[in-house]
């Protein structure tokens, strides 16, 4: 298994300040998990405000769901336009 477990957008209309707007949980949208040689898949989408700013911390595993490894990363802000 290869993919997303978790991924947490936060807002911030400052780039200093981020507050947690949305998270999104394998549980609840199975796509962002698969396996096989290649995966690619699109499973969700956040439409933010123009004119804020955006990052996401994306907790990715890689196993077979009994021994695995989860890391955290965390994207560099973006700033949405419209």
């Amino acid at each position: 298994m290869l993919g997303a477990t978790r991924i947490i957008i936060y807002e911030s209309t400052d780039n200093k300040v981020f507050k947690r707007v949305v998270s999104y949980s394998y549980e609840d949208y199975p796509a962002m998990m698969g396996s096989g040689a290649f995966y690619y898949d699109d499973p969700v989408t956040y439409y933010g405000t123009p004119g804020y700013y955006y990052k996401a911390s994306v907790y990715v595993y890689a196993g077979d769901g009994v021994n695995g490894t989860e890391r955290n990363y965390t994207t560099s802000s973006k700033r949405a336009i419209s």
